[in-house]
């Protein structure tokens, strides 16, 4: 069985039809329009409308480029998103209308409406963008060749913070601070570390094992605890894959084999070994006046403390209690956490469906949502299918602890990777035991 993961050469994309090519060029936009837009400011002179330029010639270029890529879907069999955003600005419409109250946070400076709905950057339209790809092939193309620019984007970005000395973040009480560690930074890091580990372990490039090292250590030093969460993921997942793929006995008794000695060692080693290298490791950072946040958390013995989130799960589960059937409506989340936590949301996808969208719409969506992709885990047998699985399950754990998927673009492109398998595999039979990612009982 052929288990390499199609990646198309500068030479095969320059083939693409006019359709394609505007489709992978808005996916490109799409993912590294941080990176464009700091390219932008490089060459554009310092004026009053300068911020207001680049993103109408960012959102310009994607405007142009999706809508050429619509054209004629389907002939092209392009997965239906339409009632996706209308059942999203259906409910933006609906709070405005029939809770005023929420005002404060419709215009939030950090979370307002016009910056992450209004305009085509905005996460919510990587649904729109991945689901205009043809085949699973193009778009994975796409995404590889935005991760390899967003890797030299994140190297920048690194020695500007070392310039610099800190990061910018908001703060739980809104304030505004500068910090050791880039929230976002790694998240965006740890993206393309999972990608090219997932990418390495199919095709065996040791350029795409190097790219994931620097994305990985990049995520490390210089963001939170929250990206460890989807490098955990992306390794358990990658190696269940790998072993469920194997056709030969021989090679399952090499992952049994090597699996049992991973954790042998481990066990005779203890945890004392593991401390003196993460102890080494960090002296070497300090020496070089590197901070992480998440090694420092593990050196102090607080990594697992909850720096408020029993509190927000203790807000969450009243107000879904007190919500009613039909909960709190978009953005109701935020005007009761928030008067709390900065942030508003509760850190949890799940609670964040309950309380906006009360417990039986909300507890639909997340049935759903489960079913479909635990349903994907199940059938999915082609390698390409299996790497984008691995990718955007393993980059959306995360939101069981952190985040919102309002703000997250890999949960829009999770639900078009599931959205297009399903239209790809409609009458796909459950295969046999052994060609799955999840075991099949």
């Amino acid at each position: 069985m052929n288990t390499t993961i199609q990646c198309d050469s500068v030479r095969d994309i320059l083939k693409y039809r006019q359709k394609d090519m505007c489709a992978f060029l808005a996916g490109i936009v799409f993912i590294c329009n941080s990176m464009i837009s700091g390219f932008l400011r490089w060459i554009l002179p310092s004026f009053s409308l300068r911020e207001l330029m680049i993103s109408f010639i960012i959102n310009g270029a994607l405007a142009v480029f999706s809508l050429i890529a619509l054209y004629d879907m389907r002939r092209y069999k392009k997965l239906q998103v339409w009632p996706f955003y209308a059942f999203i600005f259906g409910s933006i419409v609906f709070s405005v209308i029939c809770h005023p109250e929420y005002g404060e946070w419709f215009h939030h400076a950090e979370y307002n409406l016009s910056t992450w709905f209004f305009r085509l950057t905005a996460p919510v339209f990587g649904l729109l963008f991945f689901s205009l790809f043809t085949d699973k092939a193009k778009l994975t193309t796409a995404l590889v060749w935005g991760c390899r620019l967003n890797v030299f984007w994140h190297i920048y970005e690194y020695i500007d913070y070392l310039r610099r000395g800190f990061w910018y973040s908001y703060l739980g009480d809104g304030t505004l601070a500068e910090l050791s560690y880039g929230l976002n930074y790694g998240y965006r890091a740890v993206f393309c570390a999972v990608l090219f580990w997932v990418l390495f372990q199919f095709n065996k490039k040791p350029i795409d094992l190097i790219f994931s090292l620097i994305a990985f250590v990049l995520s490390l030093v210089a963001g939170s605890r929250g990206p460890m969460i989807c490098v955990a993921g992306g390794v358990i997942f990658t190696f269940v894959a790998k072993w469920r793929m194997s056709r030969s006995f021989n090679a399952k008794f090499f992952f049994a084999l090597l699996a049992l000695v991973l954790g042998f060692t481990l066990l005779i080693t203890g945890v004392s070994i593991l401390n003196a290298a993460v102890e080494g490791f960090f002296d070497l950072m300090r020496r070089m006046d590197i901070q992480s946040r998440f090694i420092q958390k593990l050196l102090d013995g607080t990594l697992s403390e909850d720096s408020g989130r029993s509190e927000i799960n203790r807000i969450a589960f009243d107000m879904i209690r007190n919500g009613g059937i039909f909960g709190y409506g978009f953005y109701g989340d935020r005007y009761v956490i928030g008067q709390t936590w900065h942030y508003g949301y509760p850190h949890n996808i799940f609670l964040e469906w309950l309380i906006e969208f009360g417990p039986l719409l909300g507890g639909v969506f997340c049935l759903l949502f489960m079913f479909n992709v635990v349903r994907m885990g199940i059938r999915v047998i082609d390698p390409t299918w299996t790497f984008l699985w691995i990718l955007f399950i393993s980059t959306n754990m995360k939101l069981i602890v952190s985040d919102s998927f309002w703000y997250y673009w890999p949960f829009w492109g999770l639900l078009s990777v599931l959205g297009l398998w399903n239209k790809e595999n409609r009458s796909s039979p459950i295969p046999k035991k052994g060609s799955s990612i999840i075991p099949v009982p």
